[in-house]
């Protein structure tokens, strides 16, 4: 998507978000730990990217001027309206405005993941595999994958501690 030229960006969320996602430190992070509860550094990596993973934080993905390019484009804002939703869903909705004047829209009234939304298998296999395979690679991270699938009939703990040791 960034590769086509994205102009804007604006994201609307409850009022009582804004402090926590986008507060002005969130915008340009100087460490880790701001980054990764940086809403707008978390959409520019997963723009740009295509993914969000570990790996991004623990590398300084969040760092790279191609990433505080696309932040610097972007605004967070609060919507009252989306107030009424939370706590039970943390809606956002996402505009992005493309060079070529097209825009697109997202909304979210609940995230992936979250109690009222969880996760299904693959959703799960997919997360731990695009986590797990920059780190260890793609076949002992499915090895692993594996085992924790078919850990109620594993006879010895054993087998797995020693697949997650050898990472």
């Amino acid at each position: 998507l960034a590769r086509v030229g994205i102009e804007s960006i604006e994201i609307q969320v409850p009022p009582v978000a804004m402090g926590r996602v986008a507060d002005p430190a969130k915008f340009s992070p100087e460490n880790r730990e701001t980054a990764d509860h940086s809403l707008p550094v978390c959409v520019a990596m997963a723009l740009i990217d295509g993914k969000l993973t570990a790996q991004q934080f623990e590398s300084d993905r969040w760092a790279a001027p191609d990433v505080a390019a696309l932040v610097s484009r972007m605004k967070v804002v609060p919507n009252a309206e989306l107030a009424e939703r939370y706590p039970h869903g943390r809606p956002a909705d996402i505009r992005v405005r493309l060079a070529n004047g097209e825009t697109l829209n997202d909304f979210q009234d609940v995230p992936t993941g979250d109690a009222e939304r969880p996760m299904d298998d693959v959703a799960i296999d997919r997360k731990f595999m695009a986590n797990a395979e920059e780190k260890i690679g793609r076949s002992h991270a499915r090895e692993i994958l594996e085992c924790v699938k078919r850990l109620e009939s594993v006879p010895r703990i054993q087998e797995l501690t020693h697949m997650l040791a050898a990472t």
